[in-house]
């Protein structure tokens, strides 16, 4: 008798710690989105194939020491909020790959990004196979070297032969940047798209 009465006080309090504990997660994850530290997303286009294709959802963090430092091959958000070449009513949230950082020159040859002289497989990983030419001629499409300026930063969509993105219409400066690619939670399960 005594052991059944433990056994029932034992499962009773697993269950208040249970319940405790989701509340306590809960409360946890409802304070750091609303706070803006982690977010979900949905990919609108398909510019950054194969990483996301169009109508995926993935989480987003401004958590972690990485969140904080801005480094090349980071995929992140940003608001295009005061970028010179985009035009549009209202800022926009755009997700792309951070290329170059403040300082450094970047140009395409041979289909190849170079970073200060040397093959971006060098200084990051990326599904990236080719660095299509958009072309458009501009001060940033890369035809010719181009020295990223201070405090702001060059990024490019994986799927270079359909991105809009700084070889149009610029770097992004660094106070623009939101949140870092953390996770998918949902894949579309649209067909293949077509580069």
């Amino acid at each position: 008798m005594i052991r059944t009465m433990n056994k029932r006080k034992l499962a009773r309090n697993l269950v208040m710690l249970t319940a405790i504990l989701a509340a306590l997660l809960i409360g946890l994850i409802w304070t750091l989105h609303y706070s803006g530290l982690i977010g979900a997303l949905k990919i609108p286009t398909n510019s950054m194939l194969p990483l996301f294709r169009s109508g995926d959802l993935i989480y987003i963090e401004a958590v972690t020491p990485h969140s904080r430092a801005i480094q090349r091959g980071d995929v992140r958000t940003f608001t295009t909020k005061d970028i010179k070449g985009i035009r549009s009513a209202e800022p926009q949230i755009y997700i792309k790959r951070v290329v170059g950082l403040p300082g450094d020159e970047l140009v395409i040859r041979d289909q190849k990004l170079w970073i200060n002289n040397k093959a971006q497989s060098d200084f990051f990983e990326s599904p990236v196979k080719e660095y299509i030419d958009t072309g458009l001629i501009t001060e940033y499409s890369l035809i010719e070297p181009y020295k990223v300026p201070a405090d702001q930063f060059f990024v490019i969509g994986d799927n270079t032969r359909n991105s809009s993105d700084s070889r149009i219409w610029g770097p992004v400066p660094k106070e623009n940047f939101q949140h870092l690619y953390w996770r998918h939670y949902y894949r579309s399960l649209e067909a293949e798209p077509k580069p």
